[in-house]
């Protein structure tokens, strides 16, 4: 499983997260990213986005509720 970084464009606000490595190393070392916290990694960026995101939905799996059989 890969380490997602999140994203914030330059007023806070959440944009989608990201597993292009290469992509956010770029935008850091070229001064247009910032890191806003370590853990999780987030970076908040230095310019102007679209502020595109797309919809998540959050589904729960809360198991049966059957009791297990005892064994005699």
């Amino acid at each position: 499983m890969r380490i997602m970084v999140y994203v914030v464009n330059k007023y806070g606000r959440s944009l989608m997260p990201t597993e292009r490595y290469g992509k956010v190393r770029r935008l850091l070392r070229d001064g247009m990213a910032h890191v806003v916290k370590v853990q999780p990694f987030t970076i908040q960026l230095h310019f102007d986005t679209t502020g595109y995101t797309q919809h998540v939905d959050l589904n729960v799996d809360a198991g049966t509720n059957k009791r297990p059989a005892k064994l005699e």
